[in-house]
């Protein structure tokens, strides 16, 4: 028997288990096969990994590829392209664009634009504010993979949900079955300390994490947790970035809640420490904290009360990013190509064990968004995601490097001990040897069937 593709001679990762000396083997998008590389049969493409780690291609909970509207930072096509270079073979992409993903008919309209750009399947988020908690229903309907809810501030004319519409929200999505994530701010003590800042004359880096102290998000993410208790919602914390938000994700899943908690490269790296030293490229909302802040993400992450590592990947122009104020500057920076490098990076160093980390990137957003066991491992009869990382070389990361259409992150000039040198979308080699080869073939993992493409 021949199949269509082999990766073989790497150390597979596969669950629980480390298959050393192992591959898979893929025919019609799946995987037929895993185990020792004797055992798999011959095939019409061979990837040979050298001892490389082969890994489930990551899922993106988190990013902002934003198209349509704002594609002179970025589009579909430079996202994905960086994403898939980067090891990404699925990204959920978030509905702040301009128009807003705000109601069914945008949700189809921005599938239709995106799809023909798109280097990897992808999930769209439906946008949630005060006044279109009525569009839950159609944007359900149009195939929305959950619903986003910017509760710091407006976000593209969207103001951010009072009480009474969070929990009407809340109570319509739980009949949905989908989940809804939140960023977790109370933008009342947000708006109140940054306009006592300004007034004091603050316009240093560091008052961004002055006027975000740990209990605007805190708060903010246990109000969700009870609101999502009482109309049974599944919930999930985006960028969680302090030791409150840890202990009280962890405090909610020991009451058997459905609330999961994705934290990011930038939360795990930095530190207030780092904002005060290298300024407003550090400038992210919610913000950098203490030390014993990404201490706890770390814990957590082993844990499990942190379940994914996302990127939250928003390109930004440099004159958004390097500003005299705080108060000029856009959160933000680049990620999805940068992150398995510094990740595994962390996981050579002995940070987080590879079998957590691959379920931090794979296993555990499909399972909370529905697309376990389709997606999210490596295993027979699941697509065929894949990426190889070669380790144990160092590198430094430089913009040249990079493929996003800005490239703009404090990742710059880090030296990191990994590098995606493969990867397979649905069975297909996308990456070879760290080049982009092929043609957009991404698809919408909650309609891939009604996906336009030209």
């Amino acid at each position: 028997m021949s199949v269509d593709l082999v990766v073989r001679n790497g150390n597979v990762v596969a669950g629980d288990e480390i298959i050393r000396g192992g591959g898979l083997a893929i025919e019609s998008e799946k995987i037929v096969a895993v185990g020792a590389t004797a055992g798999l049969p011959d095939a019409r493409t061979v990837v040979d990994a050298r001892g490389a780690w082969i890994l489930p291609g990551v899922i993106d909970p988190h990013v902002h590829f934003r198209d349509p509207g704002l594609t002179d930072r970025e589009d579909f096509n430079t996202g994905s392209s960086a994403a898939v270079l980067g090891g990404v073979t699925t990204v959920f992409d978030m509905p702040n664009t301009v128009p807003p993903t705000a109601d069914g008919k945008a949700v189809q309209e921005k599938r239709r634009i995106v799809t023909p750009k798109a280097r990897v399947d992808f999930g769209l988020f439906g946008l949630v504010g005060q006044d279109n908690v009525d569009a839950i229903e159609e944007m359900a309907a149009a195939g929305v993979i959950g619903f986003k809810f910017f509760l710091h501030q407006a976000i593209e004319g969207v103001a951010p949900c009072d009480d009474g519409a969070l929990l009407e929200a809340f109570e319509r999505i739980a009949r949905t079955g989908l989940r809804a994530a939140v960023h977790a701010e109370n933008a009342h003590i947000i708006g109140r300390k940054s306009r006592a800042l300004r007034q004091a004359g603050r316009h240093d880096a560091t008052a961004n994490l002055d006027a975000r102290p740990t209990v605007s998000e805190s708060e903010m993410v246990e109000r969700c947790v009870a609101f999502a208790r009482s109309a049974g919602t599944k919930l999930h914390i985006c960028h969680a970035t302090s030791a409150e938000t840890v202990a009280a994700v962890g405090a909610a899943k020991a009451k058997g809640l459905d609330v999961t908690a994705e934290t990011g490269p930038q939360w795990l790296t930095f530190t207030q420490d780092d904002v005060a030293q290298r300024g407003t490229i550090l400038m992210f909302s919610p913000p950098f904290r203490l030390d014993a802040d990404r201490v706890a993400l770390w814990e957590g992450l082993r844990s499990g009360a942190v379940d994914m590592v996302a990127t939250d990947h928003a390109p930004r122009h440099e004159h958004e990013k390097i500003c005299s104020s705080v108060w000029e500057t856009k959160s933000g920076f680049i990620g999805v190509e940068t992150s398995v490098p510094v990740m595994m990076t962390a996981v050579q160093q002995g940070r987080l064990e590879i079998v957590r980390y691959a379920r931090a990137i794979s296993e555990n957003p499909a399972r909370a968004y529905g697309l376990w066991p389709r997606k999210g491992g490596l295993r027979v009869g699941a697509d065929a995601d894949v990426m190889v990382v070669q380790t144990g070389q160092t590198r430094v990361l430089a913009a040249d490097d990079l493929h996003s259409r800005l490239r703009v992150t404090p990742f710059l000039g880090a030296a990191v001990t990994a590098a995606v040198t493969h990867t397979v979308l649905r069975g297909a080699l996308v990456v070879d040897n760290g080049r982009l080869v092929g043609t957009p073939s991404g698809q919408d993992v909650r309609v891939p069937d009604r996906g336009t493409r030209r």
